[in-house]
């Protein structure tokens, strides 16, 4: 990483923090989440969580302009063989709805299609779009849920034990 972009990232990137408030597979869920990547499209049965996020740094989160802060969405694939972390798979952005400042919290909603988390564990973490990743770069707070699995009759995710998740919070 050079010197330019520490300095860019490293102030918005002292300490977040992401908490699950709810996950439903909720047939009610928006179509498509705002901002998704293509090839994250939501196709069927999308599971819908809503996930809560701190700034519990000392500068703004900027969620517009040329490096804004957004909630990617990241497929997590079985570790390449020799390695304990897994691949990341598939991504998708989840963009907030305003400016998270200093010490302020803000809920984002956003929608997993089903066939983006089926078979996988779901990774959300900050990022600022071409700067960098908080977790990854600077091993910030991540959430993961999974493993997901298609519930036995096609319908909806289940968790890894074949239960319908129709809501859950921590």
């Amino acid at each position: 990483m050079t010197t330019n972009i520490s300095k860019i990232a490293l102030p918005l990137i002292l300490a977040s923090s992401l908490m699950l408030t709810a996950c439903s597979n909720d047939s009610q869920a928006p179509a498509a989440a705002e901002g998704a990547a293509p090839a994250a499209a939501v196709k069927e049965n999308p599971q819908l969580t809503h996930e809560q996020i701190s700034n519990k740094g000392t500068a703004a989160w900027p969620t517009s302009g040329t490096n804004p802060v957004t909630v990617g969405v990241v497929q997590l694939l079985d570790p390449a063989p020799g390695t304990a972390e897994p691949a990341r798979g598939e991504e998708a952005r989840v963009p907030m709805t305003g400016d998270v400042q200093p010490h302020a919290e803000t809920e984002v909603t956003a929608v997993v299609p089903g066939d983006f988390a089926a078979g996988h564990k779901v990774r959300f973490e900050l990022l600022q779009e071409g700067v960098a990743w908080f977790g990854y770069n600077f091993q910030q707070p991540v959430l993961v849920l999974g493993p997901f699995a298609r519930c036995a009759d096609g319908k909806g995710l289940c968790d890894d034990k074949g239960a319908p998740i129709a809501a859950a919070t921590p």
